[in-house]
């Protein structure tokens, strides 16, 4: 499990809160795109209902799996 991050040259431990917004971030990034699919499926989607369809199940998409508040300071 991560428990040293470096920024900026600099080794600061992380608190089990940041660990887990961390591991939230990476969570909410994956499942989005699962469910985007890949490129080819995308186009597939897009010749097949339209830009506005897609750009809605991008919406729907995202509200789902909301991007987190990141961490500000550590």
């Amino acid at each position: 499990m991560l428990k040293y991050i470096n920024i900026d040259n600099e080794i600061k431990k992380l608190t089990d809160e940041e660990i887990k917004k961390l591991e939230t971030e990476k969570d909410y990034k994956q499942l989005r795109k699962m469910e985007y699919g890949t490129l080819s499926q995308q186009i597939e989607f897009i010749t097949e209902n339209g830009v506005e369809a897609w750009q809605q199940k991008v919406r729907d998409i995202k509200a789902k799996h909301p991007k987190p508040k990141t961490l500000t300071a550590i």
